[in-house]
């Protein structure tokens, strides 16, 4: 049987710390320094991000640094607009500071973040690559290499990037928190589990590994573990956006479906834009047979993302079961199969919109489609063979309804609370 089933696997956060290095000034002024320098190099007490923006700011303006020494000043003004989430800016001050001095790898370092940071990966990789080569010692260079090549899905050389920055530096929480992740989406549950837990045992107030951890146990269905955990992340980093959100699969996955809902609408509450939230709060008020709120989840994902084939299929099928808006529903069905075809949950979604419809032939079409990429889908047999009956071919209608029986022995039960029952 289909059932509502959004994406139910937050990612653990990537940990991509931002690198200040606090350059010491070369020229034989530095004795002298005005205060601006301190402020910018972070000197003595620290200084706001403003502060020292507006003082790298006044040091490129002086005129009385050249060369190295601007390229320094350019660095540190680059990386703080990183954390300010001015890339373009911090994009502009790196690519100066490369040309000043193009034997400086942090400025290369600098702009690989920048452009891990605007998914421009190819350009991240180029510059990581030159760090590297400029000094193959540094961890920052893998590090941030590793987050390049774990976003374009280069699983195995993001782990031996990971691996070379923990090499060293053995105590490298993100790293450990880097790899983990990248262990968990290759399934590799064991070894991310102690990858996350080597960060916690290294940093125990380390909220993202916590998370992370939690979802791990929820994808091996360890769930009061996964509650443990992401009840640990929650209460060090109360916005954590991504633990209340696994916090609500592990509820979900409980059944505890009010628990799960309560979390997912934390995580939409702290992040309104949180699409997955959404796909997942939809998927528990499918659960609980409240579509009217389910396919209100939906359609807030869909605008936040109108190119996921998944949150369309689960649109249509709760429309499908709700009896309403049925066209609609075929238009759901029809985009997410446009978007994703050929994939056997949504033509067995498309077939049972059909068989509400009372559109037989339809029916009979998508779950042969259905069928014909999973022959298992209890569903799709049991669709399938209430369609033949009612087309009047009750022998091969019986066969399918007794063969899903065997795959789901639940599979008419369910059925019956969309409303659909096999004839005596």
């Amino acid at each position: 049987m289909h059932y509502l089933l959004c994406s139910s696997l937050a990612l653990a956060l990537l940990a991509r710390p931002v690198f200040i290095m606090s350059a010491t000034i070369g020229s034989a002024a530095a004795a002298e320094n005005p205060p601006y320098v301190d402020q910018c190099t972070e000197q003595g007490k620290p200084f706001s991000n403003e502060i020292r923006i507006d003082a790298c700011s006044a040091m490129i303006n002086s005129g009385q640094y050249k060369g190295k020494d601007l390229a320094w000043a350019f660095i540190n003004r680059g990386n703080l607009y990183i954390i300010s989430g001015e890339y373009d800016i911090a994009l502009g001050d790196l690519t100066q500071a490369i040309a000043l001095d193009p034997t400086n790898a942090l400025a290369y370092i600098g702009r690989c973040l920048v452009h891990n940071s605007k998914g421009e990966t190819d350009l991240a990789l180029g510059d990581c690559n030159e760090a590297i080569r400029l000094d193959p010692k540094n961890a920052l260079a893998y590090y941030n290499r590793g987050n390049a090549w774990s976003a374009k899905h280069d699983l195995d050389r993001a782990i031996a990037d990971y691996t070379e920055v923990i090499r060293i530096d053995p105590k490298n929480i993100s790293a450990y928190n880097n790899r983990g992740s990248t262990f968990n989406i290759k399934r590799e549950y064991d070894r991310a589990v102690s990858d996350y837990t080597e960060a916690i045992n290294l940093a125990p107030n380390f909220a993202t590994a916590y998370n992370g951890r939690c979802l791990v146990h929820n994808n091996r269905g360890e769930t009061d573990l996964a509650l443990a955990d992401c009840n640990k992340a929650i209460t060090l980093d109360p916005k954590n956006v991504l633990a209340y959100n696994n916090r609500g699969n592990a509820w979900r996955a409980k059944n505890d479906l009010d628990r799960a809902i309560a979390d997912y609408s934390e995580a939409i509450r702290l992040e309104p834009k949180y699409e997955m939230a959404h796909n997942n709060r939809g998927d528990a008020y499918g659960m609980k047979m409240d579509y009217e709120h389910a396919i209100a989840d939906f359609s807030e994902s869909i605008k936040l993302d109108p190119r996921n084939a998944e949150v369309f299929n689960a649109r249509c099928w709760a429309r499908a079961i709700a009896g309403r808006d049925l066209q609609q529903a075929l238009a759901d069905c029809g985009e997410s199969l446009r978007l994703r075809p050929n994939d056997a949950n949504t033509h067995d979604s498309l077939a049972f919109t059909y068989l509400k419809l009372g559109n037989l032939d339809h029916a009979l079409a998508e779950y042969n489609a259905a069928l014909a990429l999973n022959p298992n889908l209890a569903g799709s047999l049991y669709g399938r063979g209430i369609t033949k009956v009612r087309k009047g071919d009750i022998s091969a209608g019986e066969t399918d309804i007794e063969a899903a029986k065997t795959i789901e022995a639940g599979v008419a039960d369910e059925f019956a609370k969309y409303g659909i029952v096999a004839p005596n």
